[in-house]
């Protein structure tokens, strides 16, 4: 466990000095996940209604919801996205090499290309602290709070010595 000290002051600044507001934003998540399935599909008519609205005004959602005939202001519900036309990973890169791919402010993520087109993707402050936040509530469902010690290990993926079997294979 940190101290009180590091735990409600420095990691708080850092993220105060970054313009990061995950606390705030985890707030809500964790009231949200105490929320009626009718309180949630509340909020996501809400929020996909503002969704759409952003859609509109973006050139690409905006040339294909016209070449498919979709009014974006009908999207009104989750019910309603199956009339929206589906976006392949394709179309999409291509947008993304073309002159008409807004410049933004945040930074880029990529994904690794294993289907053949590696997509980058805009990431803005606000998306970040989202995501921070959504960690924390997951780490918390496990016990583990802002602040806690913690370990992570990366890498590759071991394989099996020669003549090993994976678990679950017959001997």
């Amino acid at each position: 466990m940190s101290s009180p000290f590091h735990k409600h002051l420095i990691i708080p600044g850092i993220h105060a000095l970054r313009r990061d507001w995950p606390f705030t934003r985890l707030r809500r998540l964790e009231r949200s996940q105490w929320a009626s399935p009718a309180e949630i599909r509340e909020l996501q008519n809400r929020k996909l209604v503002r969704v759409m609205e952003a859609a509109s005004r973006h050139p690409l959602h905006r040339e294909r919801f016209a070449s498919a005939g979709v009014d974006w202001r009908r999207i009104k519900s989750v019910d309603d996205l199956s009339m929206l036309p589906v976006l392949e990973k394709s179309e999409l890169a291509l947008f993304q090499s073309s002159s008409d791919a807004a410049p933004h402010s945040g930074f880029i993520r990529q994904t690794s290309g294993t289907s053949g087109v590696p997509l980058r993707i805009p990431v803005d402050r606000a998306a970040s602290s989202w995501s921070h936040a959504t960690r924390m509530r997951c780490y918390r469902w496990f016990g583990v709070d802002h602040g806690d010690r913690e370990g992570r290990l990366w890498g590759a993926r071991l394989r099996a010595a020669k003549g090993l079997r994976p678990c679950g294979t017959s001997c």
